[in-house]
């Protein structure tokens, strides 16, 4: 097929690590503890601060926390904005993922600003003087001390955070290894009582420690209901060492509050310490709200992913060029097929902001999508960011290294999540299998029903439309016929085909309830399904005439079999129709 606009392969370029396949899994597994305590063991694309930043689309979350942090660095110098004053940041991420991302992007931003190239492009917009005036603070000799404490790398009895640092003293708390990470052994002495006893140092003495030092300091808290949960175990007194950090937690964000140059930003994740999650954050609520209204203002909840810009996400990760111009062709022409085209499609896709969608998420179509943050992301294994990041660049791969050659490819659709890549290095048969299905052997259904090299798998033997479709309508998990066959629709058509109407058969539950059976008419290139009763057989009626006294029970049996078998266009059928009814008449 010719089209209009260049195809999916002409237009993006792949990133070469996407490309070549060498796109690693420990590169989407980033940790916070290893990037500051131990970056030779980080990926290179985390451990670089110019490779991490080029490699982050700057969603609208990140640009605000980072714009915060910036405002909040030149707070007590000669560049101080005065336009952030927000010193306790939290990153909810109840509602999408990102928040390892985030952390990491703050971490870099406060200790290797240098490194980072275009700052401008990753703050709010009009805030291009403002990164200019951080880089010229930098340079003038403005340093940012950081301390980072990750609930997963302490526990109850040791909260060290450098295995390999010489000079790091055995702390026993979460604030006696802050103290010592932001002011080092100074900063440690001055809190060392409250470590050894595990007692939780109030507001005055954390305000005593920051007044101290007048440098910008940058606290980074994640995975605190992990470190709760193993210190409610340990009792200090008549209550528990997570009692005590959660005092702890209270009093320093009061700290920060009063202070003009200390800025804490925290997670809390619900995980599997759900409950020790709620509390932490039921705790911070009722303080915020103890305090006056200054301190309520210092208080931002920042969402690091918003739901609409996963797509985007995931595209600026595996692509190095998607031309703006090739993603609005693709959307007006496809918005166009899908508002114009007399079959049914899903409400959404003929909505005048549709198109918006397409152009936002080329070329990832929206379907593909939805199905891994809808569908796929309710599995409690699959880690939604992540883990579409796991799939989709193997999908990119698998896809450039077998392009085909039939017609134009404009989108990347659900059908290319195939287990044909059944590479056991991380092919996506090995990841669903991994993350989907608890590591159950898929081999024999897959090559039976699905995919085979010799292509005798069942869904290999049909038309090339009911190829697409069979892994296609192994994702959505709709029963209803009604629902599924527009969503489908949506999925595999395209502008511009011969035939660009997938067939569709319908879920068990609705051929037992027509009682009947399936079958494809020899000889027609429509690929006509006769509808045949299970048991018996009743004489056939004619298609719909107005002669015909037996209309309303054939157009009814029409209606039924056309929505549920995806007919094609009826006009070219028209005058040469012959149904047979159902055992027992028309349900």
């Amino acid at each position: 097929m010719s089209s209009e606009y260049p195809s999916l392969f002409e237009s993006c370029q792949p990133r070469d690590d996407v490309l070549d396949g060498s796109l690693q899994e420990e590169q989407f597994a980033a940790k916070l503890s290893t990037v500051v305590h131990n970056p030779e063991k980080a990926a290179p694309v985390y451990r670089d601060p110019d490779s991490f930043y080029d490699m982050t689309y700057p969603t609208e979350g990140l640009r605000t926390l980072l714009s915060n942090l910036t405002g909040r660095f030149l707070a007590t110098t000669k560049y101080d904005p005065g336009s952030y004053t927000s010193s306790i940041l939290c990153l909810d991420t109840r509602f999408g993922g990102g928040k390892t991302h985030d952390l990491i992007a703050s971490y870099h931003l406060a200790e290797n600003p240098v490194d980072i190239d275009d700052l401008s492009h990753y703050l709010l917009d009009g805030d291009e003087e403002l990164a200019a005036d951080y880089q010229d603070a930098v340079a003038e000799g403005l340093d940012i001390a950081t301390g980072v404490f990750i609930g997963t790398k302490a526990d109850s009895k040791d909260a060290r955070h450098a295995d390999d640092d010489p000079d790091a003293p055995n702390t026993r708390t979460m604030w006696g290894e802050l103290a010592y990470q932001l002011y080092g052994l100074d900063g440690y002495e001055y809190l060392k009582d409250y470590d050894q006893d595990r007692d939780a140092p109030g507001e005055g003495t954390l305000s005593n420690l920051f007044a101290q030092h007048d440098q910008p300091a940058l606290i980074l808290i994640d995975e605190i209901a992990d470190y709760m949960n193993k210190a409610a175990g340990t009792p200090v007194g008549d209550k528990t060492l997570a009692d005590q950090t959660l005092s702890f937690v209270m009093a320093l964000l009061e700290a920060a509050a009063e202070s003009e140059h200390v800025t804490v930003v925290y997670s809390i994740a619900d995980t599997a310490f759900g409950e020790q999650a709620d509390r932490v954050r039921d705790g911070v609520r009722d303080h915020i709200e103890e305090v006056n209204e200054i301190g309520r203002r210092q208080h931002k909840t920042v969402t690091p992913t918003d739901e609409n810009e996963i797509g985007q996400v995931l595209q600026h990760r595996l692509f190095s060029e998607v031309p703006e111009n090739a993603a609005h062709e693709a959307a007006d022409s496809y918005f166009q097929f899908y508002d114009q085209e007399d079959r049914q499609y899903p409400q959404e896709a003929t909505d005048a902001g549709y198109v918006d969608v397409l152009a936002r998420e080329y070329p990832f179509h929206p379907s593909l999508i939805d199905a891994l943050t809808d569908k796929i992301d309710t599995i409690p294994r699959f880690q939604r960011t992540r883990d579409a990041l796991r799939l989709l660049a193997r999908a990119v791969y698998y896809l450039w290294n077998h392009q085909p050659d039939s017609y134009d490819r404009h989108w990347i659709r659900i059908y290319d999540l195939t287990v044909a890549d059944d590479d056991p290095g991380g092919g996506i048969q090995t990841i669903l299998r991994e993350r989907l299905f608890d590591f159950v052997d898929l081999g024999p259904a897959v090559t039976a029903d699905i995919y085979d090299d010799d292509g005798t798998a069942h869904a290999q033997r049909g038309p090339k439309m009911d190829r697409k479709r069979s892994p296609t309508s192994r994702y959505p998990s709709d029963d209803d016929s009604s629902l599924a066959q527009p969503c489908i629709r949506r999925t595999g058509c395209r502008p511009n085909s011969r035939r660009s109407e997938p067939r569709y058969r319908p879920p068990r539950s609705e051929l037992r309830r027509l009682r009947c059976r399936p079958i494809r008419t020899p000889g027609r290139r429509y690929g006509r399904r006769l509808l045949l009763p299970l048991r018996g057989r009743a004489p056939p009626i004619q298609a719909r005439t107005k002669s015909d006294p037996d209309h309303r029970p054939a157009d009814r049996v029409y209606s039924r079999s056309e929505r549920s078998f995806a007919f094609p266009e009826p006009s070219h059928l028209e005058g040469n129709r012959r149904w047979w009814l159902p055992a027992g008449g028309v349900p």
